[in-house]
């Protein structure tokens, strides 16, 4: 955890946070922090929002304890709902139907932005070099396709980058490497002046960074 980090909210997964390093973390960081403990080993997702940032924080709720959280909040008089994902690599879907069932299900008006480690891919084309041509966690996948073709959700980097392939996440042993991180946002966020994501290396991870620029307010919507 670094304060040179850029970005006003940085979404960390696979934290291993526990109730007792929770005051290491806030004075390293030095600005909120919101956790979702997992064990000293394992899971644990984090919201930390930049020092001295003009963001109003409206309201944290964990949906899935140690993967998922739920960040409300208010910046130049937009609202946004954040969620912070981190799936287990495994076929099961229990993760995101709940992260789904808790974002969709609000009344807030506001933007809906889901980005983190999914564990699965979305196009097996695209998103995948080496291996097998599909990717294990099909079930998770066919489940968040349905998702975004249902819930006006987009793949803001495939829908910014075409059919680059660009990975986040390479696997030495079986030679593999995929794109297990990316951000689901509103469409209509698409339509602010600055909406972009981007791709970076990843440091001391086998994951790469992954980072969501929006600017403005919406054109239509």
């Amino acid at each position: 955890v670094s304060t040179q980090s850029t970005g006003d909210i940085i979404m960390v997964q696979e934290t291993h946070t526990v109730v007792e390093t929770e005051e290491y973390w806030r004075r390293i960081w030095g600005g909120d922090v919101y956790f979702n403990h997992g064990n000293s080993n394992s899971t644990g997702v984090t919201f930390l929002v930049k020092p001295n940032s003009n963001i109003k924080i409206c309201r944290h709720n964990i949906i899935v304890q140690g993967r998922v959280s739920l960040l409300e909040i208010e910046k130049d008089s937009i609202n946004y709902c954040l969620v912070n994902v981190y799936c287990p690599n495994s076929n099961d879907t229990y993760v995101v139907e709940n992260t789904f069932l808790e974002t969709l299900g609000r009344t807030r008006d506001d933007y809906r932005i889901l980005g983190g480690d999914w564990n699965t891919i979305l196009n097996n084309n695209l998103d995948k070099c080496g291996g097998n041509s599909s990717h294990s966690n099909s079930r998770r996948q066919q489940y968040l396709n349905q998702i975004i073709a249902d819930h006006g959700l987009s793949d803001i980097f495939r829908l910014s980058r075409g059919n680059d392939r660009v990975y986040t996440h390479v696997n030495k042993q079986y030679k593999t490497q995929t794109r297990l991180d990316f951000f689901l946002i509103d469409d209509s966020l698409v339509n602010f002046p600055i909406c972009r994501a981007d791709i970076s290396h990843g440091f001391n991870s086998d994951h790469s960074y992954i980072s969501l620029s929006l600017q403005g307010s919406p054109i239509k919507r």
